[in-house]
C-alpha cells in the first residue's frame, strides 16, 4: 500500500491478524508511535487503528480477512 505525504487511513477494525512491513518512508500509528523502513507491525484480531504518514511511505500489508471501516 502506498501512502502519499500527509495521508491518513480511515479508522478500521481487523477481525484477524494483520502484518505490516514498512518498505519505504515512515508511518505513525494511532497511539503516536513512529515506524521506519525495515520495521514491522502486527495488529491482533479485533484491533482498531489508523495510520498517518507525514512524508509518505510504502507498506506491505498482509491480512487473511479484509478489515472493516469503523463507524
Amino acid at each position: 500500500m502506498k501512502m502519499s505525504p500527509g495521508s491518513r487511513s480511515l479508522p478500521h477494525r481487523h477481525t484477524a491478524t494483520e502484518l505490516l512491513q514498512i518498505l519505504e518512508g515512515e508511518v505513525m500509528d494511532a497511539d503516536g508511535q513512529v515506524f521506519h523502513a525495515g520495521d514491522s507491525l502486527v495488529y491482533g484480531p479485533d484491533s482498531e487503528h489508523w495510520l498517518y504518514s507525514p512524508q509518505g511511505c510504502l507498506l506491505l500489508v498482509i491480512e487473511s480477512v479484509p478489515s472493516r471501516l469503523c463507524n
